[in-house]
């Protein structure tokens, strides 16, 4: 990590920054809305749910082995630590740009996609180490496991019992919120629960399409993130922050995400 880190400038802690912001919470939420609402939403689907599964996965291994992280430890340069939230192992950015990144690729099977994808997720990666904020083998668990994520999604969500799977998946998150006290698992179970509902009911009453013309998906764009704006930021500065309101926040999220936004686009015929 010292080696690493011997290579720290100006311009460079500038760049690698712009690398980790691409796995920030907001980011993840609009990328993968413009995916499903606007591109493929089949290709959205494992995405969404690679990225959860992951979510899930990452917080729990994080209260397992409740690594600390090197900031602070001598020698080693820590800059941008806002963005390190609790324990080090595995990184929970490396994994989540590989399995959503590597997951868009997979949906799509374009070799340029992969290696553009590939490249994100091991510049993201790279960049937690750059930052100080991870040890090697932190990023390497994180974007293997990210990885495998990305590949296992496709299977899950095109199989005959993919609402089970995704009912189940969030069931799982649910209790493991019972017992391990992290708002970032919280948020994980959430989403996961507000996802297999979204899911579910989308496919039972909307059924939309993304075949539609230009101006109608920009149109679609800024209704969406309209309605999804609201629905993520309201609770936000209204109600009180305990993690049953964090629960039912994300899990509003991603169901309006997921049913309520494309119901309004039907509505609204765009």
């Amino acid at each position: 990590l010292k080696g690493i880190q011997t290579i720290c400038c100006q311009p460079l802690d500038t760049v690698f920054k712009l690398f980790s912001i691409l796995t920030e919470e907001y980011v993840s939420i609009v990328l993968v809305c413009v995916v499903y609402w606007l591109i493929n939403k089949r290709v959205g689907v494992y995405m969404c749910y690679s990225l959860t599964t992951s979510l899930l996965l990452n917080n729990t291994l994080k209260n397992i082995f409740l690594r600390p992280r090197p900031i602070g430890v001598e020698g080693v340069r820590s800059i941008y630590t806002d963005t390190a939230t609790g324990t080090s192992f595995p990184s929970g950015h490396s994994q989540s740009v590989s399995s959503m990144y590597i997951s868009m690729a997979r949906g799509f099977n374009k070799k340029w996609l992969y290696i553009l994808t590939a490249a994100i997720a091991l510049l993201c990666g790279f960049s937690r180490l750059y930052l100080g904020v991870h040890w090697p083998s932190d990023v390497i668990a994180g974007l293997l496991l990210g990885t495998a994520a990305a590949f296992l999604a496709p299977y899950a969500m095109d199989s005959k019992h993919k609402h089970i799977i995704t009912f189940a998946t969030a069931v799982i998150g649910t209790v493991l919120c019972l017992f391990i006290e992290d708002k970032s698992l919280v948020t994980a179970a959430g989403l996961s629960t507000g996802f297999a509902v979204g899911m579910l009911l989308e496919e039972k009453y909307v059924r939309f399409s993304t075949d539609i013309p230009i101006k109608k998906k920009i149109l679609r764009f800024l209704v969406g993130v309209v309605i999804v704006a609201v629905v993520y930021l309201a609770p936000k500065f209204i109600l009180p922050s305990l993690p049953i309101i964090r629960y039912l926040r994300y899990a509003a999220l991603a169901l309006c995400a997921a049913y309520a936004a494309p119901l309004v686009f039907i509505k609204l015929k765009i």
